[in-house]
Order: C-alpha cells, then sequence, then structure tokens
C-alpha cells in the first residue's frame, strides 16, 4: 500500500519527492527478505531492520504477503538503477516457481526458516491469504512487456487448476463461485476478497498469448462474466445493497450469510473487477451494477465526516462503525470514479498495470531510470512547476558566476537581481490566475453534486415507481 502508492505518485506526477520516499522506504522493506529461505519475513521493524513472521504463523510466510511485492520492488529498481531490488524479489518468483504444484494452486502458508522453502498444510483459496499471489503472476508478466513467459505460465497453471478443482456452480441458480480446498475437501464459502478475479480472468484472457478467440481466453472471459454476476448478486440480494464479507453456499439454497459474516468493510473488488470488464468488454451494465453499489455505501455508509464500515447488511436499521479503511478512498473511489470516467488516460492493456492495492503504474518499457537519490537538482519532468522556475534561474545563475570567474569576466549582479525580481513577480501573477480558476471549479463541482444527488433522487424514484407497477 505504502510503497506501491508513493511510486505510482511519481508515475504520475514525476515528482522527485515520492520517489525518494519510495527508495528510502523500499531500501528498509529490502532487509525483511534475508530470511534462510529468501522468501521475506511477515513483518520488519523499520528503524532497526529486524524482521521475524508475524506471531500466529511463526514459522511460515503467507501467500498474499509474499507474492504480492514484485510489481513495485520491480519499477523500484527499473526507476533508480538500482538492481538489488529486482533481484530479491524475482528470486522469491523462482522459488514461488518451484514451489508451484502441477494444479499451480499453492498453500496459503509457506515455511520460510530453512534453508530450502516448502508448502504448509494443504489450505488453497483465492480468498483471503492466497488472492493476489495470482493475480501478481499475471500482471508482473504484463509489467516486463511480455516477455518473461514463465510468469504467465504461472498464472495459467493456476487458473486452470481453479477451473478444473475449485470452480462451483450452485443450486437452484446457478451462480458460479470458487471453492475454497482442504487437504481433499471442498469448503463451499466465497469471500469478497475473490471478487478480484473476475477482473484478472478478464485482463488474462485480454492478453492471452493464444488471442482474445481462443478456447482458453474465452472460457476465462465466460468465467469472469459469470462470476462477477455472482459478486453483484451478493450485494444485490441483501435488504442493504451491501455485499456480507463472505457468502456460502449449499444444495438448494445458493448463498446464505451467516451472523458473524454478515459486515461490510467498503472493500473494492467487485468494482475492481467492473471496471476492468467495463474497459475490455464495453458492456454497460457493470457500470449500472457500480451505480447500484454505489447508491447502498450514499444510503447506509455515509457519515457526517466520512464513510463507515456497515455492522450487518441484512439490517437496514443497523448503523455504520466509526471506521474507515484506507482501501475506501485508496481503491474503493478510485474504481468506482474510473468506471464512470470515460476520458480516463489509464490504458490497462497497453502501458498500465495496476497494483494490488489499486496503484496504476507505467510498464517498465515505458520508464525511464533517473538514478539514485539526491533528486533535488533533478529538475526534468518538472519544468512546468511554478515553484520551479526561480530555483531554475538562480541556478543558471550559479553558472554564469564560475563562467566568469574562470574567464576573467565581469557579472552584471544588478541585471540579475532584475531578472529574478520579474521572474518572482510572473510567479505571484501566475499562482493567482490558478487561483481564481480553482475558485470557478470549485462552483462547477458544487453545481455538478446538486446535479448528481438530484439525478440519483430521480433514479430512485423511478426504480420505486417500477417496482410498485410489477
Amino acid at each position: 500500500r505504502s510503497l506501491g502508492g508513493l511510486l505510482s505518485a511519481y508515475d504520475l506526477s514525476m515528482d522527485f519527492s515520492f520517489l525518494e520516499k519510495a527508495d528510502d522506504l523500499g531500501c528498509r522493506l529490502l532487509k525483511a527478505f534475508d530470511s534462510p529461505s529468501g522468501i521475506p519475513y511477515g513483518q520488519i521493524h523499520l528503524g532497526s531492520g529486524v524482521a521475524s513472521n508475524i506471531a500466529w504463523v511463526k514459522t511460515s510466510a503467507l501467500l498474499a504477503e509474499y507474492s504480492t511485492l514484485h510489481l513495485e520492488f520491480l519499477y523500484l529498481g527499473k526507476v533508480t538503477g538500482d538492481s538489488k531490488y529486482a533481484e530479491k524479489s524475482e528470486q522469491v518468483l523462482d522459488i514461488i516457481e518451484k514451489l508451484q504444484p502441477p494444479s499451480g494452486l499453492l498453500s496459503l502458508q509457506t515455511s520460510n526458516l530453512q534453508k530450502e522453502a516448502r508448502q504448509r498444510g494443504s489450505h488453497v483459496s483465492f480468498g483471503a491469504m492466497g488472492d493476489s499471489a495470482y493475480e501478481y503472476f499475471l500482471k508482473c508478466w504484463l509489467q516486463g512487456g511480455r516477455k518473461q513467459s514463465k510468469y504467465r505460465m504461472m498464472y495459467d497453471k493456476a487458473i486452470q487448476g481453479m477451473h478444473e478443482e475449485l470452480l462451483q456452480r450452485s443450486s437452484p441458480s446457478g451462480l458460479v463461485y470458487v471453492a475454497e480446498k482442504v487437504k481433499d475437501t471442498l469448503v463451499h464459502k466465497f469471500d469478497h476478497l475473490v471478487c478480484f478475479l473476475p477482473g484478472t480472468l478478464a485482463l488474462g484472457a485480454a492478453t492471452d498469448p493464444y488471442g482474445i478467440e481462443s478456447p482458453r481466453a474465452k472460457r476465462d472471459l465466460q468465467t469472469a462474466r459469470a462470476l462477477a454476476y455472482t459478486c453483484h448478486e451478493a450485494y444485490a440480494r441483501t435488504p442493504t445493497g451491501l455485499s456480507p464479507e463472505i457468502v456460502k453456499f449449499k444444495e438448494g439454497s445458493d448463498m446464505y450469510v451467516e451472523t458473524r459474516d454478515s459486515h461490510y468493510l467498503l472493500r473494492p473488488e467487485a468494482v475492481e473487477s467492473f471496471f476492468v470488464l467495463h474497459q475490455i468488454t464495453g458492456d454497460p451494465i457493470y457500470r449500472e451494477w457500480g451505480w447500484e453499489i454505489f447508491l447502498a455505501i450514499e444510503r447506509f455508509c455515509k457519515l457526517p465526516v466520512a464513510y463507515g464500515s456497515y455492522k450487518n447488511v441484512l439490517d437496514v436499521d443497523a448503523k455504520p462503525d466509526d471506521r474507515l479503511e484506507s482501501f475506501f478512498l485508496a481503491e474503493t473511489l478510485k474504481y468506482l470514479f474510473l468506471l464512470f470516467n470515460p476520458d480516463t488516460d489509464l490504458d490497462i492493456i497497453n502501458k498500465h498495470v495496476f497494483n494490488t492495492e489499486a496503484h496504476p503504474l507505467r510498464l517498465l518499457s515505458e520508464v525511464e531510470e533517473v538514478g539514485k537519490p539526491p533528486y533535488s537538482t533533478r529538475v526534468g519532468s518538472n519544468d512546468a512547476v511554478l515553484e520551479g522556475s526561480a530555483a531554475a534561474l538562480l541556478q543558471d545563475a550559479d553558472g554564469y558566476t564560475e563562467l566568469h570567474a574562470a574567464g576573467g569576466g565581469s557579472l552584471d549582479i544588478a541585471g540579475l537581481r532584475e531578472e529574478l525580481r520579474v521572474a518572482e513577480q510572473t510567479i505571484a501573477a501566475q499562482a493567482a490566475q490558478l487561483e481564481q480558476w480553482r475558485a470557478k471549479m470549485v462552483k462547477i463541482d458544487d453545481l455538478l453534486k446538486a446535479k448528481e444527488k438530484e439525478l440519483a433522487r430521480l433514479r430512485i424514484a423511478l426504480r420505486q415507481q417500477d417496482a410498485n407497477n410489477v
């Protein structure tokens, strides 16, 4: 979340202050990779560098944690030119490749305190503690320009195993879902976290080396659509229109919700998949589903100063918790915004890859190496920043002074001071004009919000009228 956020902020703005912080954080995190096996520890003290596994798993690392680092470290290594970032993260991928069984489905825990890492236990899941591993196999292949075929093969092997061993269909409605597996026994639970998978499957189908019309790509896109519908139904079938954390299935009753799983944490995975599917298929149904979720969030989760998790999606009279997860801002709202934004420059097929916390990064082929800190003298793409103008002028003046001192020439100090004064006046005028435009934009934004509220009321009224007519 933190490293990916800093790198994405740099990638979008080219502001070197973000990259400097990312390099500092990445260097501190890198010490977690120094385990006997090379599979990183689960936690690290950023000050002392002391690393260990988290207490409840003790001798093991969790799949979704140690396999969800590569996009960030590969990008950081490319942009800084520091090879250790890529080497450490690619070493982990090499270990995972050796651990991956013929089914492609990895256990949630890996023992990492001995020289050779090994799988521990037999719990397999595309939900909590496993989900993003399979997402990153595909996205590492995409990030590298689709050149490292072994990452794509790791992804395809896992997706084949998912289809053969975990994919289920409910009765009587025929809802498609992905079960979990413990030893040889299926567990018919479906985490909201698994709703990332429709988007990943669609992205994999759209970039399949055999083409989107190949049998495998068609199968994966069909599964993506079916799973996305199940995710929508997890919202639509509750009185609040919000999804529980987990739904379960049993023969003859489709999905059901246990009280302990009935909370809603403002999670992003469903709208993430709706965004990706809409980008790839253009089907407007995904915008409709996203809008329904947004209206439910507005109705049941909105508080005077923020939004809160909802205690029980089965109870329309429950109140939001005094708690807001950071991923609601970083992911849920971002994907909703992108879902309805027809003019986004983000290209998930050819130019960008989103990390698992919704931070977009350009593909490595699009990124230029800028080296290591300090970046204070690097103006580069920041030339357009107003504050850089005076600094650049002073830098030119320093060079001018050195040149004339070496050549014995005279220096027009008064003239330089006048240039600096004019530059400062220009900056002040531009800043004042920018402030005027900002004020105008605030007014326009207020008008748009009012219109959106009015439109939302009309939608609700029309739907109620339709329901009454039925």
